[in-house]
């Protein structure tokens, strides 16, 4: 797709303000209690979304006890090689809850969950001992994404009843709320800086937040017709890349608030995104399993596209430059190289419970996951860095597919039906 011109540019500049509370807007409530029929009616309404919307026809039920893992499936995980680890972690933390997000301190041993209560949860975690900080009723509806600013001094939450707040990290304190932030229900966010913050809703709405201003300062309806599943900033905190449920994606310049391109559609739900490489690659999971590669700044079309996973990959977290850490459907949480592309193995699993989301703590040596499992667990990577690359062996064969050959093919085609 080529790039719009300003006269056509998607970015619309609003002058009027959402709603918003300013430092004195602490809730300090804790989670109150609810009937199980309750709890279990909002579960199944969000395991709903998050199925429809990824477009699978898996099962997502809780045959156990609450918080206690479900026995692993026999998937083709099981088949899979399992990468030996160092054990020395921190045991599982029982929520007791649905999380949808969680997110590591920057510099310290905290993590902060949402959970579909919207409840912002605080835990300190170590190989000796785990405890949790707090809990506070944050919003009204399920907390979809949390995020540490980048000094660890605050957090950021979105929710699906439509709100962004901006909390104290040491006692939930409520300093900022954009009451209603988007039209519907928000499903990912991405900080960008020390004020800035960008935001995706069910709509593929996405929105620029900056917290010296009363409202959003870009906003951006189109081009997306489906959810914002997942959202990343490059290093130099100039370009955003949004991955959406309608198969492509888009980059934006949030220094100059301007939209700038977005792909060619890769015919599957893109659920997750992460720039490796030195920042000069984004690795992008969809519905059908495959990581799809781009080239920073070549937005239009993918450069190489690996298949490999049995199910969708949901989340995606850098553990070096080269090797990511891929989250799906089925459970497993695996170790993948890019470029060379290989599957190196299985890091854990939350039995053949989906996993939501995962985060990488301040010292690079734990990756912490939360799954359907209502646990968070904790993952020791630190020697995946290390890992060797067996580049003898042949990987699955790319399904690079580029713009040209989609177009040969039907051109091909067409001539082939006339002849005939």
């Amino acid at each position: 797709m080529s790039r719009d011109d300003d006269a056509s540019n998607p970015i619309v500049h609003e002058s009027e303000s959402d709603s918003v509370d300013s430092g004195s807007s602490f809730d300090s409530s804790h989670e109150g209690d609810s009937s199980t029929s309750d709890y279990d009616d909002k579960q199944t309404e969000e395991t709903n979304r998050k199925n429809e919307n990824r477009k699978t026809a898996e099962n997502d039920s809780d045959d156990g006890p609450p918080g206690q893992p479900k026995p692993r499936a026999a998937n083709a995980c099981s088949e899979e090689k399992e990468i030996c680890c160092d054990s020395n972690t921190p045991d599982d933390i029982v929520v007791g809850s649905m999380m949808f997000a969680l997110d590591c301190h920057p510099t310290d041993a905290l993590i902060t969950c949402g959970d579909i209560d919207g409840n912002l949860k605080m835990y300190k975690y170590s190989t000796v001992d785990n405890a949790l900080s707090y809990s506070h009723k944050q919003h009204k509806s399920a907390c979809r994404a949390v995020s540490f600013s980048l000094d660890g001094k605050h957090i950021w939450t979105a929710s699906k009843d439509k709100s962004v707040k901006y909390v104290t990290t040491e006692s939930a304190e409520t300093v900022k709320k954009y009451q209603n932030a988007h039209d519907c229900a928000i499903y990912s966010m991405c900080v960008i800086n020390e004020n800035s913050l960008a935001t995706g809703d069910d709509d593929g709405v996405v929105k620029l937040w900056d917290l010296r201003s009363p409202a959003h300062v870009m906003e951006c309806k189109q081009p997306h017709s489906s959810y914002i599943a997942d959202m990343d900033i490059d290093a130099d905190q100039r370009q955003l890349v949004v991955a959406s449920g309608d198969g492509t994606i888009s980059a934006f310049n949030v220094k100059k608030r301007k939209f700038i391109l977005q792909s060619e559609n890769l015919d599957a739900d893109l659920l997750s995104l992460a720039f490796v490489k030195n920042g000069e690659k984004v690795v992008c999971g969809s519905g059908d399993g495959s990581l799809n590669i781009f080239n920073k700044d070549e937005w239009g079309n993918i450069s190489d596209r690996f298949p490999g996973h049995p199910s969708s990959v949901d989340c995606c977290v850098p553990v070096s430059d080269d090797i990511i850490c891929t989250a799906s459907m089925d459970g497993s949480i695996r170790a993948v190289s890019i470029l060379p592309n290989r599957i190196l193995g299985v890091v854990g699993n939350h039995g053949d419970n989906p996993i939501e989301q995962m985060s990488l703590s301040h010292d690079r040596r734990f990756l912490a996951s939360c799954g359907h499992d209502l646990r968070i667990r904790f993952w020791n990577v630190i020697d995946l860095e290390n890992l060797k690359v067996n580049t003898k062996r042949k990987a699955k064969k790319s399904s690079k597919v580029t713009l040209t050959n989609k177009r040969q093919k039907l051109k091909q085609s067409f001539f082939a039906d006339l002849d005939s």
